[in-house]
């Protein structure tokens, strides 16, 4: 029969990991056909073709007060051991029993109805002392030695009652059934009892006395705001009655979360401990998906609990609620530790719960599972499971109890209850932190084995300090002194040290693995002869000594005469050029070495072998590995060593190698053939010494070609050689390279090479000596190279002079050497570098390089200059820039004046500049003049009256800014008032044409007899006016008549009437077209010109 347990908390499982499968249960050799769940105590029917099987699932019982144990192996079987003895025996009973209580050397067992009193003696005997039983249900019962007397402590509806052996009930401790509830659970351990009920109470009595004494008050199990902390489902007690463990179930709601009267009921996964003292709840989280199931105090120790953990993954873990108003909580998660194990704890204070060791309950000789029972220090003692207790007396009890040794007390099994006592102290304050108390608790102790057991305690623990105080104690100076040998910062690493020195080797392992310390547990591993390990670990975590490790193990493999092993682990860690040539020469194995290195294609390796094939005197065989080997140096001194040039002078032209070209010139001259030792030095690039061999030998043709190439040394050398052999010329271009310019110069000067002068000056630079500079300006003066005496002065810092030179012989200016004239700001004056300045610009101006002049105007602070130098130019877009940046009116009206004189009624943006500059600057005569001049063009161009009148009446407006108070006496203004008049007049007369008719000819004839009208409006647009209005009525006589008129008054007609227009007046009257005719002079105008005239400087 398989079973599955749902572990979700709330909802509905979805998926098949949502269930989880428990262990599967043998019913019959017969098939199953059906099964069905029975009501109450948890039964199930199972039925096959042959029988009926109900099963019952019931938790194995355990009892124990020492040295009597007492385990139930089947519904109706108890073991009985005895753990001084270990011996053991079985007991039947005749009921199925529900509990066991051990009391002295009393056993109890018991269901609901039924008592029954076994007794054994010191043989291991048993025998029934007493049985009765009750009416009413038993809800849990425990046994207790008073005095002389066994007493029974039995729990029934609201009542607890004590009976002696024979059953008769002596006193009563009654429950309030409404506050307190029903006793659910009761234990005894030592001299008190404990006992919980249905509404969660908890209470304590001592039970030494004729009389139960209470404990302190009632306690109920509940945290923060009275919210109830769950349900508890067993009890125990410790022996000083100052703790009660707890193992307790939730109720949970829907959504997941604990709630009264939910209807799931889950075990929660935290251990529970009251502590009577402190009249606290502390807390235990024994893991993920685990919980308790099992629990136990220490025989001898108040403050040791020991909890049996099984994984489930239907279980609370009480993270959304804490568990006590006062306490703290120590929450341990042993990711580590092994699913199913039993944990020791120790209940520190009334705020702390320590995990001191984690045993798995797995039989390790049996490979079956195994549930510990008791926990007496320094042991905790095991039941296999699923074995019958069918034993004589005599048989020895590990056939079905097993112990195990706490890790602290490894290897002091036997000893003395007082050095028991202070390693448990020392295991308690170690757990705590307090390392102190620890070393005070065993600081009396002597024996080396217990200091040891301490040591691996602390190194188990991670208590560095504490295990250097045990290995002084032990006396074990090596670790000692490793230890404090050790550098490393992390403590884990530091106790790996003291590990391996305690042949914890495991543990070491384990801690340089948790601080991530690969390197030292590669090193570990090496030590242990643990090569596959080391090689693993340097593979995939430290890859920074791979090759380290895979050296070592080459080397230890070469220990072993593994060759093959050897040379492939010094491949691997890449010394094979080396180690692998010396292993196989180291063995004598000179035939596998050559064909080692034929194999190969490492150069390094090939030259190793030549160079041991040479010392063997055997030169065909080192040149063949030298050549294969790339190394021409050593290829060409065999073949010199064996006087044949002609191969090594092949091979230096074949390989261009620089050291055998070297080799090679040497051995020619010391063979005294020069001419080839200048070639081969001057191949391997030591252009000195075939300098020295051409100067030695006279070789003056091939001299100056390696003296090009050599470095400053060897060419001034070289230039000295042909001063003293009269060759100047060439000197002169050596000292030059060189960098000795004065020596050069003074060379020049003095064999008057001219030429060469020119070509030195143009490399001369401000860094050059002030007194060589001079002397070549004063030269070039001399001979009329002004433009190099300019250069010279300048870079010389004689400005003055470079000035005047090119004023006097008028030297064109470039911009680079305008720039090397002006001198920097602080090195001179600020007056000098201003005339100086002045200077340049007006010699660049007279020159006709007006920008630059506008540059250097500029620069010596005459913006004004600079803008009229500019002007000069031309170039629109950088004097609309200049003028935007200089921000002086005067250069406003210059730039404003510039525009003007350009097509600006065709350009928006030079006319939007105009407007700008002229504001800018608060020339508002200016500005009014322009405004009349666009109001002239929009008549001239375009006979748009409108925005000739808007053109005015803007006029007018900055034409009154510029006449101020006197505004309205002004002759300028009155004359704008007028023409804008006679302007708006003219062009309503226009509008007037389709609308009053008669009245626009009424008009048109009074402005045409108006004096002075062409001030304003052009005569010949008004008689357009009239001959077009004509025209549209077809009165092409009176249309004839005012075209007559115009020609009277001198009108050119082409500008205001087209030539169809007047084909088809002359020709409706019938009269011929006239001849075109010169327009009249027209008379100057009043407007002041535009232009502005601009007065050279000097």
């Amino acid at each position: 029969m398989v079973q599955w347990r749902c572990c979700t908390l709330s909802g509905t499982p979805k998926t098949e990991s949502n269930w989880q499968v428990l262990p599967v249960i043998s019913v019959s050799d017969c098939t199953i056909d059906k099964l069905t769940w029975g009501p109450g105590e948890s039964l199930v029917h199972v039925r096959t073709d042959r029988q009926s099987v109900i099963l019952s699932e019931a938790q194995l019982n355990t009892a124990f007060q020492a040295p009597i144990m007492a385990v139930q192996t089947a519904p109706a079987e108890i073991m009985i051991y005895h753990t001084e003895k270990q011996m053991q025996i079985g007991l039947s009973s005749p009921f199925r029993v529900k509990g066991v209580s051990v009391g002295g050397s009393t056993v109890l067992l018991w269901n609901s109805k039924q008592i029954m009193l076994y007794d054994i003696d010191v043989t291991m005997q048993a025998s029934v002392l007493s049985q009765f039983t009750r009416s009413y249900d038993i809800v849990a019962a425990a046994l207790f030695c008073q005095s002389h007397d066994r007493v029974v402590a039995m729990a029934s509806g609201a009542k607890i009652e004590f009976a002696n052996k024979q059953g008769h009930v002596q006193k009563t401790i009654q429950f309030s059934e409404e506050v307190e509830g029903f006793p659910t659970c009761l234990d005894v351990c030592g001299d008190f009892l404990v006992a919980s009920t249905s509404l969660n109470f908890i209470k304590v009595w001592k039970v030494s006395q004729d009389k139960p004494k209470p404990i302190g008050a009632p306690r109920k199990f509940e945290g923060l705001e009275e919210r109830s902390l769950g349900e508890i489902r067993s009890v125990r007690i410790n022996k000083t009655g100052t703790r009660v463990s707890m193992l307790v179930d939730q109720r949970l709601g829907a959504n997941g979360q604990p709630t009264e009267g939910g209807a799931l009921r889950v075990p929660d996964g935290r251990m529970f401990v009251y502590d009577t003292d402190s009249d606290n709840f502390l807390t235990y989280a024994v893991g993920k998906s685990s919980v308790p199931v099992a629990h136990f105090w220490d025989a001898s120790d108040g403050r040791l609990l020991c909890c049996e953990v099984v994984p489930q993954a239907l279980a609370y873990d009480g993270e959304a609620q804490p568990p006590s108003p006062t306490a703290g909580s120590m929450e341990d998660e042993a990711k580590n530790q092994p699913q199913h194990c039993a944990m020791t704890l120790f209940v520190a204070n009334s705020e702390q719960i320590h995990l001191q060791d984690s045993i798995p309950c797995v039989d390790p000789d049996h490979s079956v599972t195994q549930m510990p029972v008791a926990l007496m220090v320094p042991h905790v003692y095991f039941a296999r499971q699923g074995e019958t207790a069918e034993s004589s007396p005599e048989e020895p009890a590990s056939s079905l109890v097993s112990r195990t040794v706490l890790r602290d007390f490894a290897g002091l099994e036997n000893m003395d209850e007082e050095t028991t006592a202070a390693m448990l102290n020392f295991s308690y304050h170690l757990a705590c932190g307090n390392t102190d108390e620890a070393y005070k608790s065993v600081k009396g102790v002597r024996s080396t084995g217990v200091w040891e057991s301490m040591s691996k305690m602390c190194v188990k623990t991670g208590r560095l300090d504490v295990a250097q105080k045990c290995l002084g104690q032990m006396g074990h100076a090596r670790a000692a002194g490793a230890l404090r040998a050790c550098l490393e910062q992390e403590p884990e690493a530091r106790l790996a040290i003291v590990a391996v020195h305690l042949d914890m080797v495991d543990h070491a392992e384990q801690l340089l693995k948790k601080c991530g310390r690969y390197d030292l547990l590669n090193q570990l591993y090496q030590a242990c002869g643990s090569w596959e390990k080391a090689l693993e670990i340097a593979k995939t975590k430290d890859r920074i000594h791979l090759k380290p490790t895979h050296f070592a193990y080459a080397q230890h493999l070469e220990a072993v005469e593994d060759v093959q092993g050897a040379l492939t682990h010094y491949e691997l860690s890449g010394t094979y050029r080396t180690e692998s040539p010396r292993l196989l020469c180291s063995m004598g194995m000179t035939e596998d070495l050559g064909s080692y290195v034929e194999q190969s294609d490492d150069s390094q390796l090939h030259r190793w072998y030549a160079q041991y094939l040479e010392s063997k005197a055997d030169l065909d065989g080192a040149s063949r590995e030298y050549k294969k080997a790339g190394d021409w140096l050593s290829l060409c001194r065999v073949a010199c060593f064996n006087e044949d040039l002609e191969s090594a002078q092949r091979i230096c032209e074949d390989s261009q190698d620089q050291a055998a070209c070297y080799h090679l010139a040497r051995h020619l001259e010391a063979g005294g053939s020069f001419k080839e030792a200048i070639h081969y030095f001057q191949m391997a690039g030591r252009v000195g010494h075939a300098l020295r061999l051409a100067q030695e030998n006279n070789f003056d043709g091939d001299l100056m070609s390696l003296a090009l190439s050599a470095d400053p040394q060897s060419m001034a050398q070289a230039a000295k050689y042909y001063e003293q052999r009269g060759q100047p010329q060439k000197a002169v271009i050596l000292y030059q390279k060189a960098g000795q310019q004065k020596r050069a110069l003074e060379l020049c000067f003095s064999a008057r090479l001219f030429d060469a002068l020119r070509k030195i000056a143009d490399d001369l630079s401000a860094e050059s000596d002030p007194a060589i500079l001079a002397k070549c300006a004063e030269f070039f003066m001399q001979h009329e190279q002004h433009d190099k005496a300019v250069h010279l002065l300048s870079i010389s810092k004689q400005y003055d002079r470079a000035v005047q030179l090119c004023t006097e012989h008028d030297v064109h200016i470039t911009e680079d050497m305008a720039e090397r004239m002006t001198p920097d700001k602080g090195s001179v004056d600020a007056t000098s570098r201003s005339e100086i300045l002045q200077d340049i610009a007006k010699l660049c101006k007279k020159q006709g390089s007006f920008q630059l002049a506008c540059k250097k105007f500029t620069q010596a602070g005459d913006k004004l200059k600079a803008m009229k130098s500019l002007l000069n130019s031309g170039d629109t877009e950088k004097i609309i820039f200049f003028a935007g940046t200089a921000r002086q009116p005067d250069i406003y009206v210059l730039a404003g004046n510039y525009l003007q004189s350009l097509d600006w009624h065709a350009d928006p943006d030079i006319m939007k500049n105009i407007i700008q500059f002229y504001s800018k600057a608060k020339a508002y005569d200016k500005l009014a003049s322009f405004y009349d001049a666009c109001a002239q063009v929009e008549i001239d161009e375009y006979r748009d009256y409108e925005k000739a009148g808007g053109a005015l009446r803007e006029a007018l407006k900055y034409m009154a800014k510029a006449a101020g108070e006197t505004a309205e006496s002004d002759e300028r203004v009155i004359s704008l008032q007028s023409r804008i008049a006679l302007v708006d007049e003219f062009a309503g007369v226009r509008k007037m044409a389709k609308t009053e008719p008669d009245q626009m000819v009424a008009v048109c004839e009074r402005m045409v007899s108006t004096p002075n009208i062409d001030s304003a409006v052009r005569t010949g647009d008004i008689f357009a006016q009239l001959v077009e209005y004509y025209t549209d009525f077809n009165d092409y006589n009176s249309a004839y008549r005012t075209v007559e008129r115009m020609r009277e008054h001198g009108i050119v007609l082409t500008p205001y009437l087209d030539r169809a227009l007047l084909e088809r007046i002359y020709g409706a009257v019938g009269q011929p077209l006239p001849e075109s005719e010169a327009a009249p002079a027209a008379p100057a105008a009043d407007g002041e010109d535009v232009d502005e005239e601009i007065a050279e400087e000097d």
